[in-house]
C-alpha cells in the first residue's frame, strides 16, 4: 500500500482529506468485512482510499457503451425514490430543482427493476460492500417510524464542453462514504477536470490522473469535493460519449407510500 501524505488537523467530521493510500482488492475486502468499524474510523480522519482494478476494464467499457444508448432511446424523466420506480435518467444542465448544480447526464438503477444491462450483476459485489460500510438499516425518524434504506445506482456522464459538479459536503446520516468506479480514463476520454478535493481552505487535489479505468475511490462524504469542469474549451454535445464517466453508489431513504 503506498501513501500521499497531507497535513490535517484531527476532527469529528472531516472537510479535508488528509492522505491518499492505494490499496488492493483483497486488501480493501479483508479490511471491510473483517475491520468495518476501523475502515470507516480511517475514512473519518480523512484518509481517501483508492482501489486499484475493482471492476474489469473490459466490463466498464461494455456497460458504459449500453446505458449511453438507454440514454439515446429513451427520454431523458425524473422519478422519486419509491418501490417501483423505474430505471430512468435525467439531463441535468444546472436545473433549479437541485441544491448542487451540475451539468451532467445521470442515469439511475434499482434492484427492483429488472436487470436488462447487466449492472447489478457486474456491480453486485460491490454494492455489498457498500452495504457493509454503511452499516445500512432501518432507522428511526423523529416521529419514531422506521425509514428504510434504499441503495440507488448511478452513472454519471459529465460531457466534454463543460461537464461539472459544484463543490460541496454531503452528509454522512446515511452513508459512511462516497463510492465511485472511474468508468473513464483521463488524457483519452477527455483532458482537464475531474473529481476535486481540498487538501485546505486553498488548496486542491485534481484526483483523476491518479486512477485507471475500473479503480474505486472512497471518501468520508463531509470532505469537500466537486468535478471541476470537463474539457470546458471543447463544445457540448449530450449525444456524445466524449467526457468522464463514473459509476456512483448512494444511500438515501425510501420515500413512504401516501
Amino acid at each position: 500500500m503506498s501513501l500521499i501524505q497531507n497535513s490535517q488537523s484531527s476532527q469529528e467530521k472531516p472537510i479535508y482529506y488528509k492522505s491518499i493510500k492505494y490499496i488492493s482488492v483483497p486488501e480493501f475486502k479483508e479490511i471491510v468485512i473483517n475491520k468495518r468499524d476501523f475502515f470507516v474510523s480511517e475514512l473519518v480522519k480523512g484518509y481517501v482510499y483508492i482501489v486499484k482494478n475493482m471492476i474489469k476494464k473490459d466490463f466498464i467499457i461494455s456497460i458504459r457503451a449500453k446505458v449511453h444508448e438507454f440514454g439515446l432511446k429513451t427520454e431523458s424523466s425524473w422519478n422519486d425514490t419509491e418501490e417501483g420506480a423505474p430505471n430512468f435518467h435525467q439531463i441535468d444542465n444546472e436545473l433549479n430543482f437541485f441544491k448542487i448544480k451540475k451539468r451532467a447526464h445521470v442515469y439511475n438503477f434499482f434492484p427492483w427493476n429488472d436487470d436488462t444491462l447487466g449492472i447489478f450483476k457486474i456491480f453486485g459485489e460491490v454494492l455489498e460492500l457498500y452495504r457493509i460500510i454503511n452499516n445500512n438499516k432501518p432507522i428511526t425518524d423523529e416521529n419514531n417510524e422506521e425509514i428504510e434504506i434504499v441503495n440507488r445506482l448511478q452513472i454519471h456522464h459529465y460531457p466534454s464542453g463543460g461537464g461539472y459538479m459544484g463543490f460541496h459536503t454531503d452528509p454522512d446520516m446515511y452513508l459512511k462514504t462516497i463510492c465511485i468506479i472511474y468508468m473513464s480514463e483521463f488524457g483519452k476520454d477527455y483532458y482537464s477536470g475531474g473529481l476535486t478535493l481540498y487538501k485546505d481552505d486553498v488548496n486542491k487535489l485534481h484526483v483523476d490522473p491518479m486512477v485507471d479505468v475500473g479503480d474505486m475511490v472512497l471518501a468520508y462524504p463531509t470532505i469537500r469535493h466537486g468535478c471541476a469542469s470537463i474539457d470546458e474549451s471543447k463544445i457540448l454535445n449530450w449525444e456524445s460519449t466524449e467526457g468522464r464517466w463514473l459509476f456512483l453508489l448512494n444511500s438515501l431513504p425510501k420515500k413512504k407510500e401516501k
